[in-house]
């Protein structure tokens, strides 16, 4: 049920946890940081101003289109693999 308490991995900008937690209190959301392809460091990407570039219009006209095209890189795996794990708990 909706209603029950549960933990959301919020991989999003980060101005979206208020209003989250405004529509639904009960819940507990965690800003998920993303990974540098250059130094495979955590990076605060949920604040990067290039998210903010992204509109509805913008992933409409994508998933309509095909692009801009995503390639897929070696590190992807990796990525899935951690969130996969942490999602599945």
């Amino acid at each position: 049920s909706i209603a029950e308490p549960k933990t959301f991995l919020v991989a999003t900008e980060s101005e979206m946890i208020h209003p989250l937690k405004k529509i639904a209190p009960q819940h507990e959301y965690i800003p998920v940081p993303g990974i540098m392809e250059t130094t495979g460091e955590t990076c605060a990407c949920n604040r990067c101003p290039h998210m903010a570039r992204n509109t509805l219009q913008k992933v409409r006209d994508c998933l309509k289109n095909g692009e801009p095209e995503i390639v897929w890189k070696d590190y992807f795996d990796d990525a899935k693999e951690v969130l996969e794990r942490s999602l599945l708990k």
